[in-house]
């Protein structure tokens, strides 16, 4: 905070970004305390956020990553703004007030790494990152594994009535 009084300057340092100060000045001459004093109200200016808290990466299907994150301690700003993204996937960034993100559709079995970022309407908090791995597509297995059984048991049975019509040919 830096202001100027009637001819005087006032500067403080150390204050925290995008805070509402009151600073109270009053002039003291050779023991006379009687002079008048100012006080003057001010908010800093904004400052870099912190980064989110409690970055939480889950999967609530194979190919889904959730991504959930608490607010940070000092906003410094504004406005929050979280941009959520898959780095180095394109059309994969998220820009809510909220930290609730949700990326579906990815490929199974791929290893993503996701980034938080607040942006406060005036600068950007460090980023936070999480590394993420998608699972297989069981279903997709599981259908493969269904029709590879039917496919070897009709085979199997194909088989079998072959011997069977063989043998009662030479039964005859």
């Amino acid at each position: 905070m830096n202001k100027l009084l009637d001819g005087g300057r006032c500067e403080i340092r150390n204050l925290k970004p995008y805070e509402h100060y009151i600073c109270g000045v009053r002039p003291i001459y050779v023991d006379r305390h009687d002079f008048k004093g100012e006080t003057v109200k001010e908010k800093t200016q904004p400052g870099i956020p912190e980064p989110p808290t409690g970055l939480q990466v889950s999967f609530p299907e194979n190919n889904v990553i959730k991504v959930t994150c608490g607010p940070p301690l000092h906003l410094n700003g504004p406005h929050r703004n979280y941009i959520v993204q898959l780095l180095n996937v394109a059309g994969r960034k998220q820009n809510k007030t909220s930290c609730d993100s949700e990326f579906k559709n990815l490929d199974y079995l791929t290893s993503y790494t996701v980034e938080v970022v607040i942006f406060n309407g005036h600068f950007n908090s460090t980023p936070v990152t999480r590394s993420a791995v998608t699972n297989y597509n069981d279903k997709a297995l599981i259908g493969f594994l269904v029709v590879l059984i039917i496919i070897t048991s009709v085979a199997l049975l194909l088989v079998l009535y072959k011997i069977f019509v063989l043998r009662r040919r030479k039964s005859q």
